[in-house]
């Protein structure tokens, strides 16, 4: 598709789009009801919302380009959608992954692109005149403002055309995709009440299509009957021609490629390369010093360095854009640390004016350095964009510069605190709202992350080993098994009535409550698992369900931080294969041969020892969870070693007791 053409085509395809698909909707309400609407005006409000939308989300606000909104057109890279062994292409119209699926969520890490992959697929679906698509941003919801609160706002702007009855009527008949963007960007305070709300609307509205995208946190289990995608890793040459998209005037781009191909240490910043964000902070960052550095905290500190010092390449490249507020870097560095740390505490990253006016008081409190609020707001928006207005609003140019900064108060200004503040993320129930923080933590101060994260973190596993030892070979629980269930619960549901497609689709619902009916739920909380995930297997009698630690996701960051603490889990798949079975065909049949195995249970060491379960059986359990709780691009081929958790322990114990003494030398 020549899309330069497309774009000025746009018009008549969402004429074309509404009198297909919308039209029809209108005259059977009008039929099936006997109301009398106005289909002339009820197609404009669709049609001005959907071009304005279109002409909103057409352009890309990236931080390389300062100000200048971009055309996604010309700077999206086409990303891959991963779930087990499907992969989608999204270079265009995702034809084949919607007809495949009605529900998606697309789960992954900062940076990766999820924002700009629905806004690509929002104008696509419009050139498509498949389905007609409604973009949410789930930050804007509130437990006052609803789903079809912002539609109805969209849509009918002033004046009242549409009502809500009328809209659900619409909605409720099909032909419609959702884009949800952004779950994790709802206001913490929030958060229960939108979830229910939205699994309210998608009940409701269910003869739709819906992506939700979302950063990977426990409380995505609530949409437990999505499919859940992940963005593939971007592949070196697809970085490289992402970098080659922000060089419009060829200046940079090839030097740095080549720069990077050539030294074998550059290579293997795969961190770097594989991630959308990181690439164009690369190429930031490069355009400004020429450097590459090697951690991901000193690449934020490196594109700050570029964004205040830039000289404005438009206005000859001599002009600096003079600054407001009068404050030199680092005092700026130093107010912007504080800014995050406050925002992020409010657990939002948009703001009215007077939101952000407040915010930017304390900042100055916090710091004693003297500047009007609002002219350092005004800086952030034009001298050193990392902000951007967005009609009433204000809000971070990408989530993660706000963690940047908020990782710099606690390691640079919070020292006094700092342990109670690493301490204080790790035990709280939101834990995954602050991985990205505690990964740029770990850069900026190692030392303080080991003796506070890292140590609890090894302190648990060595209780839970001295917990469950190793198990006789007639109970044939091995170390490779102890290590899969340290941070995890999963519990079997057996029931016969499983067995037809149909049972399981309406029981679905409450499979859930079934699992919690007959488990200890205040205790299984109050140790700090949270729902991860619910499977029920078609032509099977069972179905798990599979709690994580609140930390989980912790295994994933030490792991890329290459701590020597893990062991390869073997793979069965050539034992399974050999018998032609797969794990739910053997945990099935021993089921359906034992009647009194009606119920719930944990599956552990107990259990299995309580079954008299066989080697091979037992096998099943084990590869039957690690196949249900690992996708691509997690770590689940790998588990935490006993020996090597307790040599990292004490090591690190040493270490603080070394640096106690030292201290204690100099008291005296």
């Amino acid at each position: 598709m020549d899309y330069n053409i497309a774009a000025t085509l746009i018009q008549p395809v969402i004429t074309s789009l509404l009198d297909t698909l919308l039209k029809p909707k209108i005259q059977e309400i009008q039929n099936n009801t006997n109301q009398k609407l106005n289909e002339v005006k009820i197609l404009s409000a669709f049609f001005e919302y959907i071009n304005r939308s279109h002409n909103t989300h057409k352009f890309m606000n990236t931080i390389v380009f300062r100000n200048d909104p971009i055309e996604i057109y010309d700077l999206y890279c086409p990303l891959t959608l991963m779930r087990d062994d499907e992969k989608y292409y999204i270079d265009s119209y995702p034809e084949s992954m919607m007809d495949s699926y009605n529900k998606i969520v697309i789960t992954d890490d900062a940076g990766m692109g999820k924002s700009t992959l629905l806004k690509w697929i929002f104008v696509n679906t419009i050139h498509s005149e498949r389905y007609i698509p409604i973009f949410i941003e789930l930050r804007k919801l509130s437990k006052d403002k609803n789903i079809i609160d912002e539609i109805e706002k969209e849509l009918n702007g002033l004046e009242s055309i549409i009502s809500k009855d009328v809209i659900y009527e619409m909605l409720k008949k099909g032909d419609f995709v959702f884009l949800l963007d952004g779950y994790d960007e709802i206001p913490q305070q929030f958060t229960k009440e939108v979830t229910e709300e939205i699994q309210h609307f998608i009940s409701r509205a269910d003869k739709n299509k819906f992506i939700l995208t979302s950063r990977p946190q426990s409380a995505i289990a609530s949409f437990n009957n999505f499919h859940e995608f992940k963005i593939k890793s971007l592949e070196n040459e697809e970085a490289f021609s992402l970098i080659r998209k922000y060089d419009k005037k060829n200046t940079f781009s090839e030097t740095l490629i080549s720069l990077i191909v050539e030294k074998e240490e550059l290579i293997n910043l795969h961190e770097f390369l594989s991630n959308p964000l990181m690439v164009s902070l690369l190429y930031k960052g490069y355009e400004h010093k020429q450097t590459i550095p090697y951690k991901k905290s000193i690449f934020y500190r490196q594109v700050y360095d570029a964004l205040f010092e830039d000289h404005d390449l438009a206005k000859g490249g001599a002009y600096v854009h003079e600054k407001l507020c009068l404050l030199d870097s680092e005092k700026f560095h130093t107010v912007l640390r504080a800014l995050g740390f406050i925002t992020f505490r409010l657990g939002k990253i948009e703001y009215s004016k007077d939101e952000i006016i407040e915010c930017l008081r304390k900042a100055q409190h916090a710091t004693s350095i003297e500047f009007q609020a609002s002219d350092l707001l005004n800086d952030l928006i034009n001298s050193v964009p990392l902000f951007y207005k967005e009609g009433l609003y204000y809000r971070w140019k990408h989530k993660s510069l706000q963690e940047y900064f908020t990782a710099q108060f606690i390691c640079a200004d919070s020292k006094i605190k700092q342990d109670d503040i690493m301490l204080g993320m790790y035990n709280n129930l939101k834990f995954d709202t602050y991985l990205n923080i505690l990964d740029l933590c770990y850069d900026m101060d190692e030392k303080t992350f080991k003796k506070t994260i890292l140590l609890e973190f090894l302190k648990s596993a060595e209780r839970y080993f001295d917990s469950n030892p190793t198990y006789t070979k007639g109970d044939v629980i091995n170390n490779e098994q102890r290590g899969i269930f340290f941070w995890e619960k999963n519990y079997i549901l057996f029931n016969k009535s499983f067995i037809s497609e149909e049972v399981q689709k309406n029981f679905f619902p409450h499979f859930n409550a079934a699992i919690r009916s007959q488990i200890s739920e205040s205790k299984l909380f109050s140790e700090g698992y949270l729902e991860s995930s619910m499977v029920m297997v078609h032509d099977t009698n069972f179905g798990l369900v599979n709690f994580k630690k609140i930390q989980y996701k912790l295994i994933e960051l030490l792991f890329k931080k290459g701590l020597d603490i893990f062991i390869e889990v073997n793979d069965k798949k050539s034992f399974y294969e050999t018998y032609q079975l797969t794990p739910s065909i053997i945990i099935n049949e021993f089921f359906s041969n034992n009647e009194e195995n009606e119920g719930c249970y944990l599956i552990d060491a107990e259990f299995l020892k309580l079954k008299n379960l066989d080697k091979d059986l037992v096998e099943a359990f084990f590869e039957h969870v690690k196949e249900q709780n690992t996708r691509p691009g997690d770590i689940g081929k790998y588990v935490i070693c006993e020996n090597k958790i307790k040599r990292l322990k004490k090591q690190i114990e040493d270490e603080i007791y070394l640096e106690k003494s030292v201290e204690d030398f100099f008291d005296i």
